[in-house]
């Protein structure tokens, strides 16, 4: 009986030849090991395709990986390929030149155009996010009026006023 690891031991045998001749055989017999082992894996989606071993993979599963040991044992390993997903978005966001700065994830922003935003997903994963901002004016103006008392109240805009003073009136473009 042999058992499986590196083992290496010496056996003799007594035989006889063909001729009748009693001949000593000695054996040196080393057995080397193999292996069947499991081992799992989780990438992101962007890693693809994943080398392991001398395989190449290109989607998430269980896949039986061979080897052959420096031993000249073949082994086997079984893999398991968690992928992750990473995105690629876009976003349009529209806000007043008074919201300035803008907060996006952890980036902010101070004029309009077009930025990409890098997050990281729970998993790991880097995604991006292409934000366009458009940043759209708003206006302080300052107009004087002068009417006669007889044309109060005086309609301004969305506002009515019936006596002499400065006030702040708001427009909504």
């Amino acid at each position: 009986t042999f058992e499986v690891g590196t083992v290496s031991d010496d056996y003799t045998f007594n035989e006889q030849t063909i001729h009748g001749c009693d001949s000593i055989v000695t054996l040196h017999l080393t057995v080397n090991p193999s292996y069947t082992h499991t081992d799992e894996v989780t990438i992101c989606d962007n890693d693809l395709p994943y080398e392991y071993g001398d395989s190449s993979f290109t989607a998430a599963g269980t896949y039986p990986v061979h080897f052959t040991l420096a031993t000249g044992c073949d082994s086997l390993v079984t893999l398991t390929l968690n992928v992750n997903p990473t995105y690629d978005l876009t976003d349009e966001v529209t806000i007043c030149d008074n919201e300035l700065p803008y907060e996006y994830g952890d980036s902010s922003f101070t004029a309009a155009g077009t930025y990409p935003v890098h997050f990281t997903l729970g998993t790991g994963c880097d995604s991006l996010v292409t934000l366009t901002l458009n940043v759209n004016p708003t206006y302080s103006h300052t107009d004087e009026v002068t009417i006669c008392s007889n044309e109060l109240p005086y309609e301004y805009g969305d506002s009515s006023f019936t006596a002499s003073g400065i006030y702040p009136v708001h427009f909504t473009l």
